[in-house]
């Protein structure tokens, strides 16, 4: 019912330094549209895209794409789903959104405002593989009353270390835990957490030992540079093995900074770059070493097809040269 998943907003400000920190932790750059009105920008680890967007609202919020959205807003009102916003009119983009029991946004859009990214086989995320977005919530027959008629349904259940339910579904996987330890945030897992740990602190980004999610501290960290997202989880379990690929230090070898609030740490490059760089959605005045970004090529215009009028033929005598 919700439609399809297409990010986690987060608020960036400015997008820019948002944008730079992502990718230095191994997200890559998505090409973004120009339907929004603020600033904006998207990365993608391949498994979830993160929306940074330059907006009041409190991040982090769930978006989804629903068609005809519109004519969607009676099927959420039967749901008993109070809408927080809702602009519907024929001469503006379509939006509208709310909130889930435990006061997590949720938005729905009309249309993509980005094509889908692409990830290949040799690029590697710092944070490893995206496992859920974790909510704290007090009560989990709620969620589930409230997400699984609209699309999600349980995969996993556990009681340890707290009790906490899965659900999956319209292209996300959302984990609530009933916990008052930690705020909503992206949680992925990956091996080699100690590894990942000492590249990070390497690299001047600041982590916590141990995780709300886990009850070993040493199978897990929180980063908790992003104040945006609060935090983001790594948690060592059996899962896909990512290995950490020996050229990564040299890829990632660029300028970062903090998303808002937090003093900026920087690395003087070696070779100084192009004083700009230009996004889809903004300029950056500062030097960018080995950064992605995604250039337009403007395609070559077709040669305009002149129908020609097919007449009778006739043979042309040449007339013979007049000597002077």
């Amino acid at each position: 019912m919700l439609g399809s998943f297409l990010e986690v907003g987060l608020t960036g400000q400015p997008v820019a330094e948002a944008f730079e920190f992502c990718c230095s932790v191994g997200f890559q750059p998505v090409g973004a549209g120009d339907i929004l009105e603020h600033p904006y920008a998207v990365v993608s680890d391949g498994d979830v895209c993160l929306g940074l967007h330059e907006w009041e609202r409190e991040g982090p919020v769930l978006t989804f794409v629903r068609p005809d959205l519109s004519d969607y807003v009676r099927a959420l009102r039967r749901q008993r789903i109070e809408l927080e916003f809702a602009h519907l009119a024929t001469d503006e983009f379509n939006e509208l959104g709310f909130r889930d029991p435990n006061g997590q946004l949720v938005i729905l859009l009309e249309a993509r405002t980005f094509s889908p990214g692409s990830w290949l086989d040799h690029d590697r995320s710092v944070c490893g593989r995206f496992l859920e977005f974790s909510v704290a919530t007090r009560s989990l027959a709620q969620c589930q009353d409230f997400w699984e008629p609209l699309g999600l349904e349980v995969v996993e259940q556990s009681e340890n270390p707290h009790r906490w339910m899965r659900l999956r579904g319209r292209g996300l996987t959302v984990g609530f835990h009933e916990s008052t330890a930690f705020v909503s945030g992206l949680t992925f897992a990956a091996d080699d957490v100690v590894a990942r740990i000492a590249y990070m602190k390497a690299k001047g980004i600041e982590l916590k030992a141990g995780s709300p999610l886990r009850a070993a501290p040493d199978e897990s960290a929180t980063l908790t540079q992003i104040p945006v997202t609060k935090q983001i989880e790594m948690v060592q379990q059996v899962v896909e093995v990512v290995e950490v690929d020996a050229r990564l230090p040299s890829r990632l070898q660029r300028p970062f900074a903090l998303i808002r609030g937090v003093e900026r740490v920087t690395e003087a490059p070696k070779e100084p770059g192009h004083g700009k760089v230009r996004f889809p959605i903004s300029v950056v005045d500062r030097w960018i070493i080995d950064i992605r970004c995604t250039h337009s090529v403007t395609p070559p215009v077709a040669r305009p097809q002149v129908a020609v009028k097919q007449r009778g033929h006739r043979r042309v005598v040449a007339e013979e040269p007049v000597e002077s």
